[in-house]
């Protein structure tokens, strides 16, 4: 997992929290600047459409408390690829070796 995407976790599981959070109190704990905030909050916006609200007395927040910020993002055709290996690993046989007596199960 790279670094940035396990800051937008944090971000994910700070915002979940029921505390206040503003950019500079998550700049802070996270150990960025606010623009660096400003920016992930934008691309959890844009990119994953996070319901992410702000306002004076709350800080950020999420409008709906029941929204996921996914943890794993496939492409079709990687989700594809997946799915074919797992299909064509089914198919090689499994060579065990069976001492004298034992039987495989």
């Amino acid at each position: 997992m790279t670094r940035h995407f396990k800051r937008l976790l944090e971000i994910d599981e700070c915002l979940r929290r029921k505390k206040r959070y503003t950019a500079g109190i998550l700049a802070e704990e996270l150990e960025v600047s606010e623009r660096t905030i400003f920016n992930d909050i934008e691309e959890m916006r844009r990119d994953y459409a996070a319901p992410i609200a702000s306002d004076l007395n709350r800080g950020y927040y999420y409008e709906n408390p029941d929204w996921r910020l996914p943890t794993i993002s496939l492409s079709k055709g990687e989700l594809f690829a997946l799915v074919l290996g797992a299909r064509m690993l089914e198919k090689i046989p499994i060579y065990c070796t069976f001492t004298e007596g034992q039987t495989p199960m």
